[in-house]
């Protein structure tokens, strides 16, 4: 612990020797600022991974400026030596922030998979400029609402953008017209994701113990004779309290996708409930059981 403050002051010598590099290529943060003073309007790049290197390409081809800020040393010398705007930093740190010129940047893009150091830097820069959208990519779609919360602008889960996009895929050769299509993606995008979450478990489905309060589960409830939904209302059984949502009703092999709050539950009726695995559980038995 004695040591940790030098190590952390240390850090940028100890980056440069390891990739070798001279120290012009880890440029104090004056220089920067002083390099890209006159740029405004760009795009600042926190993370320079397969992600960040992907996005930065197609700024580059539509001319629109960008920098960025790595903490990979490796990875900072060889894009720079390439002639990439890239500097090596914490973007935890305030300075690191102006010397990007983040006061005049348009937008900030948060590439990097971790989330705790995320929510640092949301929380960081909408306190600072409460105005400027942030952009963020994450893996863990249970973590949205959680990145919302801390300020970003738009989160953009990695999977359920991926399964997005190859349903457009789907659906333009299906034959559905490219408009239909991106006023669904839209939708989705808007509503964030919400008719791509939860699934149905199977056998082979991995659930261990840090993920079973994460992933969101469909269940389909059959209610049956003695069920105590059996002739209750939506309404009357609230079962949205529990922290579960209704995605449709089954009734005489017909689906109601969105069933009006009043709808009286019939023994027959197959209700598909989703939510969290132990919530799930717990609304099953109460909708079976009462309690």
């Amino acid at each position: 612990m004695a040591m940790t403050p030098w190590l952390v002051t240390k850090s940028s010598d100890f980056a440069r020797r390891i990739v070798n590099a001279p120290p012009a290529q880890f440029e104090a943060n004056d220089a920067v600022t002083a390099k890209h003073e006159l740029m405004h309007d760009h795009v600042i790049i926190m993370g320079f991974g397969r992600v960040g290197q992907s996005v930065s390409r197609l700024l580059k081809s539509e001319a629109i400026p960008y920098l960025v800020v790595d903490a990979d040393p490796v990875r900072v010398q060889e894009s720079q030596s390439a002639g990439q705007p890239v500097y090596f930093g914490d973007v935890r740190q305030k300075d690191i922030l102006k010397a990007v010129g983040i006061e005049r940047a348009k937008l900030v893009l948060i590439t990097f998979d971790e989330h705790n150091k995320a929510m640092a830097v949301i929380r960081l820069i909408s306190s600072l400029y409460p105005e400027l959208p942030i952009v963020v990519r994450t893996r863990k779609d249970y973590r949205m609402s959680e990145l919302y919360a801390a300020g970003a602008s738009q989160v953009v889960p990695e999977i359920l953008e991926g399964s997005l996009m190859l349903v457009s895929q789907v659906l333009h050769l299906s034959g559905i017209p490219m408009s239909r299509i991106l006023k669904r993606v839209r939708k989705e995008r808007k509503g964030h994701y919400g008719n791509m979450h939860g699934f149905f478990p199977g056998e082979t489905t991995e659930l261990s113990y840090a993920k079973q309060d994460k992933l969101e589960f469909m269940h389909a409830v059959v209610v049956a004779a003695n069920a105590f939904a059996a002739g209750k209302s939506l309404t009357e059984l609230d079962i949205v309290r529990s922290g579960v949502k209704i995605k449709g009703l089954r009734r005489d092999n017909i689906e109601l996708e969105n069933p009006p709050v009043d709808t009286i539950l019939k023994v027959g009726d197959v209700l598909v409930i989703s939510g969290k695995p132990r919530r799930v559980e717990r609304a099953e038995r109460y909708l079976l059981e009462g309690h």
